[in-house]
Order: C-alpha cells, then structure tokens, then sequence
C-alpha cells in the first residue's frame, strides 16, 4: 500500500482491498480469501495505476536467492515469497525451487533458440503448436526419456551481462552445448546502458479472461473487450507499437528500435506445457533510440525485433 490521494469513486472492492492492505502486504490469495473472491478475477490495475497499491511477485531472482547461488539482495523475504508459493503448489519448499529453477533455464533456452530463429530470417514461434513442442521438450529434457532423445547445439557463444548470470546461464549453455562467456564486472555492465545516454520508452498491457468468458485487455489509456484471445494479442501488439512509437518520438528519440514481448502466463510449473491452465497475458513494447541532440540530422530509420 502506497500513500496518495483516493479518489471518491472506489469500487467496494477496492475500498475494502485498500483497508486490507493497511495492515501490512498480503498476498491475492489472502485477499481473494477476504473479499470472498476468485483470485482470478480481482482487478486491483486501477489501484496500480493511481499510484496506491504496487504489486510484489515472485522472481527468477528471488528463486536463486532462495537457493543460495546468488545472494546480492534481501534473502530472507525470498525465501519466505518461494515458501508461500510453494505451499500454494502442494509442494515440498526444495522441490519447488528445484522446479522453478529448471522451468527458468527452459525458459531462457527457448528465448535463446527463438532469437536464432529471428536471426536467420524465420517467420515462426516455437512456443507454438504442439509438434514444435513436442521436440523443444525433447532437446530441453523437460519430460520422461522414452524411446527418442533430441540435442542441439549453439554454433554461438553464449555471453552474460547482469549480476545473477552465473545463477542462470551454465545451465542455460550445458543445455544448448555450447560455451558461456563472462566478462569481467558483469554485474555493473547493465549500467552501460543508462550511462550511454539512450531514450526508452516502455508501453505494457495486460489480457485476463472476461467473467462472462471472452478475453479483457487493460491497457493505460482503454479497457477493451474480445470474444478470442488471438484477436486480443494482435490488437494489443499493434496498438502497443504504435503508442511506444509515439512516446520514443515525443521524449526526442531517433533512429529508434522497438523491442516487443507477449507472455503467456499459467497456473503452475508442470513438466509440460499442455497441462498449465490460462491465467493472463503480459504484452510489453519498449522503444530504444538515440537523444535527438546525438542525431548530427541524420534521417531516423525505425524497425522491429521480434
């Protein structure tokens, strides 16, 4: 709970969630709990964006904190966050995090061999359709070995920046067979960015299931509903693009990029994907250029990552 000024037209929801949280943090099930709600279906984004509630989850971070293979931040309170989590799971504290540990690295692995697929100029989502799944989880290990086995190999080295990669990427390179560099003071090498002067422009929105079925997005500035949740995704990435090239255009950035994720989230960690049950979608667009002042009136060019 966040000091600011609550406006009169609160939902009782909200009011009742803002007397909740004056107490302390509580987790949305102990507010779901309390509200006699399904956790699913409270909406607290307004409270967000009023600047009165922020929202705390658990991270890939606070799993190695919890582990003990990266400690540069509060212990404690990751391990507390992974220990609610993990009874909220059914399931013992160590294999929790042993499992989570393993979904993060698959999870990097299949970013990595995503990126490569972008690189050579293909129009395709591994996280797609269910005969790609079935030989990523073959190259990951991430079922049962049966009767056929999958590698792959990274032709690339991989190279770590950021305090936690030791955590992360020797699993993430022993999977993809290939070497994993890292250089010296990489824990300071994301602050390179910040010092080098760029403009950034972050734009998020949010897809949750509707009450009443259909899909709702959340988005700063509408809340818009679809029948399927495919039309959301594409609306919401077309929108989000258009808003961050307006926001990098208006904060003076030129010869800008825009880098695009969409997320799908589930309940659980399971050993496959087909399993996990729907619970939202995270759309973020950021756009990344160069001050105008740094430009010396060169044309801009503009493209996407994908």
């Amino acid at each position: 709970l966040l000091p600011g000024v609550v406006p009169d037209d609160l939902t009782e929801t909200e009011k009742r969630t803002l007397r909740l949280l004056q107490t302390g943090p509580h987790s949305l099930y102990f507010l779901a709990h309390e509200l006699d709600k399904d956790p699913y279906l409270i909406n607290l984004d307004r409270l967000v964006r009023l600047g009165l509630l922020a929202r705390a989850s658990v991270t890939p971070t606070d799993i190695v904190h919890a582990l003990g293979t990266f400690t540069g931040w509060n212990q404690e309170a990751a391990i507390l966050g992974t220990k609610i989590l993990a009874l909220r799971m059914g399931l013992d504290w160590k294999t929790f995090l042993v499992r989570a540990m393993d979904s993060i690295i698959n999870r990097l692995c299949l970013t990595i061999l995503q990126s490569v697929i972008n690189f050579e100029g293909k129009q395709f989502q591994l996280g797609r359709g269910i005969e790609a799944q079935y030989f990523i989880e073959k190259i990951l290990k991430t079922g049962k070995t049966e009767s056929l086995e999958l590698s792959a190999r990274l032709q690339y080295p991989i190279i770590g920046i950021g305090a936690p990669v030791r955590a992360y990427l020797p699993g993430v390179a022993e999977k993809l067979n290939t070497r994993l560099l890292i250089p010296d003071h990489a824990e300071v090498a994301n602050a390179i960015g910040a010092a080098t002067g760029k403009v950034m422009e972050k734009i998020r929105m949010l897809i949750k299931p509707g009450s009443e079925g259909g899909f709702i997005l959340h988005s700063p500035w509408e809340r818009k509903t679809f029948m399927y949740l495919e039309d959301a995704k594409k609306y919401a990435l077309e929108e989000a693009k258009r808003q961050a090239s307006l926001a990098a255009e208006r904060a003076g950035a030129v010869d800008y990029q825009l880098a695009f994720s969409c997320e799908d989230i589930t309940s659980g960690i399971k050993s496959t994907w087909q399993d996990e049950i729907y619970v939202e979608t995270r759309i973020e667009v950021t756009g990344v250029g160069r001050p105008k002042w740094e430009s010396n009136h060169q044309n801009s060019t503009k493209f996407f990552i994908t």
